[in-house]
Order: structure tokens, then C-alpha cells, then sequence
């Protein structure tokens, strides 16, 4: 006779396993939880402070775009209060004070959260605005002109950029602006309503493609090299494996380091965003998990320590005014504001604001090889650097942090050129560079989720539209 199943030893067990589940569960949830909050805190007031008085929106759209946009659920718990006058939001959950984080607006500098440096100190960094002016009746790139009104395939493509998907996605792919520049002008550009032409919007990690152009100037004018090490004072320790990670390798994103690039609640880039007061002591303090130069793998965190490599190699008196004075004003892009970490590390990995026209200057910048009207602004050969393959990536990722088409998945089958470069930033920031048509296009916005805007498609849609509109042409047909 089989012996009957011990069930009131099995609910005991069974009883025991959920309490320890549950303990377990609530322990992780009582680890996690104050970062959690805090991050949450810094990612409202950074964001919103940034979306009021950078880009000049209006409170409504920044909080229902940029944060809610987010579709994340943890951010509806959180409240902002506003103070105008001195051009700081300050956020915490649910509006109590708990776990509060305070971003201050610094002119010239944007706006970083107020870790280990009070407000007043933060808000003393303010640096002079650009003194460059647009003419409003000179054409693009010297002046503010605006281009004459598109062919009709060229306006058809840009109605597609903004035409918003049917069904549950609706409303969410948000374009905010497309730029148009072929052959060094202005051919189209297209705004949603509320977005000007003088809007500066985010760019997210096209920021990664400017700092790797800043990179190229600092080593014209420091000691700083690529196959230089000892970086950062944190690493000046030879006895430090760190300290022999080369500048190329934080370039080319082969530095070996722990770093995670993940994007969820508590994160290392969402620490390193809103969490900590030195983002670059933050990273410098990683572990090594693989010999420099050996693996590639993409981090936000080599980006910000690259910057932090620049800061460490340039005169502490020009750190401030670095971009602005090497790179800015001698192409013309004044409105771009590149915002600090809390210890004023610019950030390169993320934050760099700037109009459409001016990221198109950017992309005309790299399409010129580094030189802009008879001067050469990055050093001869630097682009070329940029755009050489890093070891690893498979051939999709410059060492001048670009991406390129020819490398990425897919590249073969796509219609896009095989020699387009492309920066990215999240929530389907843009700037398409493509060498042998001389084409620019820059496309920004706040799409979430991240596959519903598909880069290749709109580039071959512009491409195609001018291809149509040329066949169109008196000139052609002659």
C-alpha cells in the first residue's frame, strides 16, 4: 500500500518558502528603494529645469512629454514645484520633501542638480552668452533666413516625419523638428507646433559624437594624446591597472571597465545622471573587468571619463568656456548649451542642447572634415580618426564615438548609403551625415517607445524626395 502524501508537511514548507520569498523580496525593495527615489527626484527636476529654461517650454508639455512620456510609472508619483524668479525646480515624491533634488539653471551652462554644492553656489556658475549673430536675411549657415518652401516630395517626406502611427502608439512618436541641408544650404526644415527654429532640444547621445570632435581639439592644444594614460588624478597611481587605460580606449569605448549601460530604475548610467555629485569619481572608482583596448562595449560612463581625461589635460581657467570658445562660436552654433555634473564636468555622454539648424551645422562641421569657412576647426585628419572602426564593434562604432552604417546589422539590405555616419540619441534623436551626397539630415524629438521611429526610413524617404524633385527639374530634363 503506498504510503498517503504528507500534505500538511508539504503546506508547511510550501508556507516557509513563500515567507522567505516574500522576506527576500521586501529586502530587495528596502535596498533598492531610497536610490530608486532619489534618482526619480533628479531625473523630474533635471528634466524639467532643462525643458523651461533651455528649451523655453511651457511646464504642461515638458512634464507630460519628456517625463511622463517616459511610461514609466514610478515617475507619476513624483511632484515639482517651481520657483520662476530664480530658474529652479526642486522635486520629490508626492511632493513631501522626502529624497528632494533641486536643479538650478546656470546661464551659458544649463541647468545640474544640486549635490554636494548648495543652489546659490550652483546658480554662481553662469558663464557669458555666445556673441555671434544669425542675420535674418542672410541664408543658413551665416544667417537666420528661412529656406525657400520645399519640392513637393521633399514636403510629402517631411508630413511622413510627423505623421503620428494609428492604434496604441498614437501620439507617442512625437517629432519635434526635421533639417534638411544638401550641398552646404538649407533645403527644408519642419517644426511640430510650439518648437521654433531657435528651440534648442536635446540631442541625448549625439552629445557622445561631439565630445569626440571636442577630443580631437584638446589634443591640438594640450598634451593630451591618444595613446596617453594616467588620465585622471584617480588614476595617477602606476600601481593602478587604471591608470594604464589609454585615452583611445575611452574613445573607442574599449576601456574595460564595469560600467553597465542599462537604463532601468537604479542603473549606473542612472546614477551617474541623478544620483551622484562627481560623476567622474563616481566612474573612475569601476572595477576592470577586461584588459584596456580588448572589449568592446558601449558606456555612456567612457564618454563622461573622456571628458574627464579633457578637463584633467586643459588650463582650469578655460574649462568653462572650453566648448563654447574651441568648437561653438567658430561654427556659428549659439545656441547650444552644454550642461555639467554637479562638480561641472560637462556631460558628455547626454546633455548638450541645441536648435535643429545648429546640430545641422554640427553634421556639416563633420561633413567638412573639421573645416568651416576657410578655417580649419577640428586638426586636419581628425574626422578621418573619428571614423575609423573601432576593434570589436563589428564595424558599426568610430573612435571618435560615431556610428556607422556600413557596420551596422542589416547595412547590406538597407537602402540607406553604405557611407552615411549617423549620431544617436535616445528617443530618436538623429543627425544622418551622409558624405556622397553631401546630405545633412537632423531629426529630434521625445518618441518613446524607443522602435517606433525608424532612422533608415526617413533618410531614404528625404533621399528619394530629392531624387524625385531633381528628376522634376527644368534642368534635369534639359
Amino acid at each position: 500500500m503506498a504510503a498517503a502524501f504528507p500534505f500538511r508537511l508539504f503546506l508547511r514548507w510550501l508556507s516557509i518558502g513563500i515567507v522567505i520569498m516574500l522576506a527576500g523580496a521586501f529586502a530587495a525593495l528596502a535596498w533598492q528603494l531610497p536610490p530608486m527615489l532619489a534618482i526619480g527626484s533628479g531625473y523630474a527636476a533635471k528634466t524639467v529645469c532643462s525643458g523651461m529654461y533651455v528649451s523655453g517650454l511651457d511646464l504642461d508639455r515638458v512634464w507630460n512629454e519628456d517625463v511622463l512620456g517616459r511610461e514609466n510609472a514610478l515617475l507619476g508619483f513624483f511632484r515639482v514645484s517651481v520657483d520662476d524668479p530664480a530658474k529652479r525646480i526642486t522635486a520629490s515624491p508626492f511632493g513631501l520633501g522626502l529624497f528632494e533634488r533641486t536643479a538650478v539653471h546656470r546661464e551659458g551652462l544649463g541647468c545640474a542638480l544640486a549635490i554636494g554644492i548648495s543652489p546659490g553656489d550652483l546658480a554662481s556658475e553662469a558663464i557669458a552668452p555666445m556673441k555671434v549673430t544669425h542675420p535674418s536675411d542672410t541664408p543658413w549657415p551665416a544667417g537666420s533666413a528661412v529656406p525657400p518652401a520645399p519640392s513637393a516630395p521633399l514636403a510629402g517626406a517631411l508630413e511622413r516625419a510627423f505623421a503620428e502611427p494609428e492604434g496604441t502608439n498614437a501620439g507617442k512618436l512625437r517629432t519635434r523638428a526635421v533639417v534638411v541641408v544638401q550641398n552646404g544650404e538649407l533645403v527644408a526644415e519642419r517644426y511640430a507646433d510650439g518648437i521654433q527654429p531657435t528651440t534648442p532640444l536635446t540631442g541625448w547621445s549625439m552629445a557622445k559624437t561631439v565630445t569626440g570632435a571636442l577630443a580631437g581639439i584638446a589634443m591640438n592644444e594640450s598634451d593630451l594624446a591618444l595613446d596617453e594614460d594616467q588620465l585622471l588624478t584617480q588614476w595617477s597611481n602606476d600601481a593602478s591597472p587604471k591608470s594604464r587605460i589609454p585615452f583611445s580606449s575611452l574613445l573607442g569605448m574599449t576601456d574595460g571597465l564595469s560600467y553597465n549601460e542599462s537604463y532601468g530604475a537604479v542603473t549606473d548610467t542612472t546614477r551617474m545622471l541623478y544620483e551622484v555629485g562627481n560623476a567622474v569619481d563616481f566612474l573612475a572608482d569601476m572595477e576592470l573587468a577586461h584588459e584596456p583596448g580588448t572589449r568592446w562595449a558601449y558606456s555612456s560612463g567612457a564618454t563622461v571619463l573622456s571628458m574627464g581625461a579633457i578637463r584633467h589635460a586643459l588650463p582650469a581657467d578655460q574649462w568653462a568656456t572650453f566648448p563654447q570658445a574651441a568648437l561653438f562660436q567658430p561654427i556659428g552654433m549659439t545656441s547650444a548649451v552644454f550642461e555639467t555634473d554637479p562638480a561641472g564636468t560637462f556631460m558628455g555622454s547626454s546633455w548638450l542642447y541645441a536648435t535643429a539648424r545648429d546640430w545641422a551645422r554640427f553634421g556639416q562641421l563633420i561633413l567638412q572634415k573639421g573645416l568651416w569657412e576657410g578655417k580649419q576647426v577640428l586638426p586636419v585628419g581628425w574626422v578621418d580618426t573619428m571614423v575609423e572602426p573601432v576593434q570589436g564593434s563589428g564595424g558599426a562604432f568610430g573612435q571618435g564615438q560615431i556610428w556607422l552604417q556600413s557596420g551596422l546589422p542589416g547595412a547590406s539590405e538597407s537602402a540607406v548609403p553604405p557611407d552615411t555616419l549617423w549620431m544617436r540619441g535616445h528617443d530618436g534623436q538623429t543627425v544622418a551625415i551622409v558624405p556622397s551626397l553631401d546630405l545633412v539630415v537632423v531629426r529630434l524629438g521625445m518618441t518613446n517607445p524607443q522602435g517606433l521611429y525608424d532612422r533608415g526610413a526617413l533618410l531614404t524617404d528625404v533621399i528619394d524626395a530629392l531624387q524625385d524633385a531633381q528628376d522634376a527639374s527644368p534642368t534635369s530634363a534639359n
